[in-house]
């Protein structure tokens, strides 16, 4: 992907920093490091901002005192030079325009998590973490403080702007699967590669005639979080079995289509997602599904997220089931899932 970054420049420093953000985009190997350097780009100019600002207020409220000690204060030389480009405005946050690219950034990362939890965790480990703790303590009374103006009055519009940038911190913070902050760690180039997904291209065996040859792409992602430590785990990585499985699907299309499918030991899922992506592309079918089972929850999570991977949440879903939980004598068919709620039975089971 190409990811490009506009940034407002007035003056010399800005345009360095857009050009040292711009080789970061074209350098990197993930998308982590140059989201978090976004981040953090976006957040350093709102803080530098907000305090030019308020000093902007002190030096109205005090023009002489402000004048005597401009020479020792490197932010309040800082405040003046920018007093004509800055709009005269009561307001410190509310209105500037680095207050608008913050919430921008914030949004964008917010989406990002939701679609991809494996990216939410490198962001994490990249530092964003970091970033969005300061954040969520940004205390906008402490700043005034410190600036000197602790009598002025914080207008209603900052404060509920400040509060709304620390709402979509803590938002994107609560999608941590672990703690927060994560800690500083960012992962190595092989290991950011060994986290994205699998590409597998599922089609029909050449050698039968009286089938159309149509391919399935479907993605994988693997348990790659944790090392598979038992049997039970066995379902966190691929196996050349599910291949051969999901092509016979695909070579025999007839016998899933129209149909409710149940795959049970499903792993990853890719026999589950490849019969979802036969249903799919048959538009007259609108009836079928496939419940993908497992008795790991890990497994199961993953599952979900593989099924959202490829956007095949309309007739596919998750559900627990042990295999060795099934009685075996409801003469009236059905199956017991991991809540032992006895189901209906499905037309073809796969495994």
């Amino acid at each position: 992907s190409t990811f490009s970054l506009q940034v407002q420049s007035e003056n010399s420093e800005k345009n360095a920093d857009q050009e040292e953000l711009s080789t970061a985009l074209s350098g990197s190997d993930g998308l982590a490091g140059p989201l978090t350097s976004i981040l953090s780009c976006a957040y350093e100019e709102w803080l530098r901002s907000t305090r030019i600002r308020c000093k902007q207020v002190h030096m109205a409220e005090e023009p002489h005192e402000d004048e005597e000690k401009k020479d020792d204060d490197c932010d309040n030389s800082a405040a003046a030079a920018s007093s004509s480009s800055l709009s005269t405005t009561k307001f410190i946050v509310h209105e500037a325009q680095e207050t608008s690219s913050l919430h921008r950034v914030l949004q964008l990362h917010t989406k990002l998590c939701l679609l991809d939890s494996t990216l939410a965790e490198e962001l994490g480990r990249e530092g964003s973490h970091a970033i969005l703790a300061k954040l969520i303590r940004f205390d906008l009374q402490s700043e005034m403080d410190m600036a000197g103006i602790a009598s002025f009055d914080i207008e209603e519009e900052d404060a509920d702007a400040v509060m709304e940038l620390q709402d979509l911190a803590c938002e994107i913070g609560s999608m941590s699967s672990g703690s927060f902050p994560i800690k500083v760690f960012p992962f190595t180039q092989d290991e950011l590669r060994s986290r994205l997904p699998l590409h597998f291209s599922v089609s029909s065996v050449p050698s039968h005639n009286d089938v159309d040859c149509q391919q399935h792409h479907i993605l994988i992602h693997q348990v790659t979080a944790r090392r598979q430590g038992a049997q039970e785990d066995v379902g966190f990585v691929m196996w050349p079995s599910a291949v051969a499985l999901a092509s016979w699907v695909a070579t025999n299309p007839s016998k899933v289509l129209g149909k409710r499918c149940l795959e049970i030991g499903a792993g990853c899922g890719l026999t589950g997602l490849a019969t979802a992506s036969i249903f799919t592309a048959d538009e007259k079918d609108q009836e079928s599904q496939i419940i993908l089972t497992d008795f790991n929850e890990t497994v199961l999570q993953n599952a979900d997220r593989n099924i959202c991977l490829n956007g095949l949440g309309g007739c596919a879903s998750t559900t627990k089931l042990d295999f060795y939980e099934q009685t075996g004598t409801n003469i009236d068919g059905g199956w017991i899932d991991g809540s032992r709620t006895t189901k209906e039975p499905v037309d073809v089971i796969l495994a």
